[in-house]
């Protein structure tokens, strides 16, 4: 049987939140990472996503990555994989005041970035509970003050076959954000996903002929 030539890796995210009829929240994240060559140990990587947030003032962020990645552990009960991209990111505000002087004046942003991840899954009980984690940290290359982080991390309880029921917390952090807006940013969700498990593969960087 032919091997994949990719796999990816689909995040969706929507959070709203009112008090009385004025918005608190109404933010969306969807990002897409896709591991080329994914029977390799060492492999490519590309992500690309965009991201509105009432949270942060953000009307509209673009960003995409490419680089690569190594598989550190690959076991049937644990994997852990780390990459490295080089990162553009294109943000359009609502506002031009933000909480660094220097920045203010501009709608836009345009910001290079290195964006170091680790993504990791933990399967406890043959599949019935599942632990998943991804984390990165992305400094601007000409400011290292200039920042973002990301934690995403899911609990999955197996119900029946491949729905399971969600626990899951995802925060998030920018240093350069308008003023009056919070650096920081966390929820914590319930629900029901549908998830196909499989065993795992052991990778080898050159195959014997």
């Amino acid at each position: 049987m032919a091997s994949s030539a990719f796999q990816n890796r689909l995040v969706l995210n929507y959070q709203f939140g009112k008090v009385d009829s004025k918005w608190q929240e109404n933010d969306f994240l969807a990002y897409n990472a896709f591991k080329l060559l994914p029977e390799s140990k060492v492999f490519p990587v590309l992500i690309n996503g965009i991201e509105t947030s009432r949270t942060r003032d953000i009307d509209f962020r673009y960003f995409i990555g490419l680089g690569g990645g190594i598989e550190v552990i690959e076991k049937d009960f644990m994997s852990i994989e780390f990459t490295l991209t080089g990162w553009y990111e294109k943000t359009n505000y609502r506002g031009i005041d933000f909480n660094q002087d220097e920045l203010d004046g501009s709608w836009v942003r345009h910001v290079w970035r290195l964006s170091p991840r680790i993504l990791g899954r933990l399967n406890l009980k043959e599949n019935h509970l599942l632990f998943e984690f991804e984390g990165w940290i992305q400094p601007s290359i000409v400011d290292f003050e200039d920042y973002l982080g990301f934690v995403n991390t899911s609990l999955l309880i197996q119900t029946v076959k491949n729905l399971y029921f969600k626990l899951g917390w995802l925060a998030t952090y920018e240093s350069f954000v308008l003023e009056g807006r919070n650096q920081w940013d966390s929820i914590i969700n319930l629900g029901i996903t549908f998830k196909k498990t499989q065993k795992r593969k052991n990778h080898q960087l050159f195959k014997p002929k």
